[in-house]
This record gives C-alpha cells, sequence and structure tokens, in this order.
C-alpha cells in the first residue's frame, strides 16, 4: 500500500481540527458499498462516511482520491481541505 506523503505543517492542522470533540463521532455502518474494487479495504471509509452523513472524506489513498465525490460526499486529499476551509 502506498501512502501519499503529508506536508508536516499540514498534519499539524489537521490533528488540531481532529482534537476538537465536535469533529469525532463513532459510527457502526449499517451497510457496505462495495466501490473501490483495486482496494476494498477502502470501503470501509465510504461505508462510514454514508452512514455518519459526513460533508467530507478527506484522505491521502490515491483509491478514495479517484473517486472524488460519493453519494454527494467530497473526497479530499488533506490539503485540499485545508484550502476549503481557509486559514
Amino acid at each position: 500500500m502506498a501512502r501519499l506523503p503529508i506536508e508536516r505543517e499540514t498534519k499539524s492542522k489537521l490533528v488540531a481540527i481532529l482534537q476538537e470533540k465536535r469533529n469525532i463521532e463513532l459510527v457502526i455502518p449499517s451497510k457496505h458499498y462495495a466501490v473501490i474494487r483495486e482496494d476494498p479495504e477502502d470501503d470501509k471509509f465510504i461505508d462510514c462516511a454514508v452512514e455518519a452523513q459526513a460533508d467530507y472524506i478527506i484522505s491521502g489513498d490515491e483509491h478514495l482520491l479517484r473517486v472524488r465525490v460519493y453519494q454527494g460526499t467530497p473526497i479530499y486529499s488533506p490539503k485540499e481541505f485545508l484550502e476549503i476551509i481557509g486559514p
């Protein structure tokens, strides 16, 4: 499995956002969506996002990033996400 490198500053900003309790939710998906044929293990992120009615999926995974949007939920790289939400 290849991972995209995340710049230190980007990583720090994302960690700060995730540390806010309002951004964390336990989700147990009730359905499974077979979306990513190249790596079916990645589907768990789609499953959770759909169940949680997530606003975004943020990932450095190339398979997820190729999907771009699933059931109205956009999929962004960490850098793209930080550009969208601003400073």
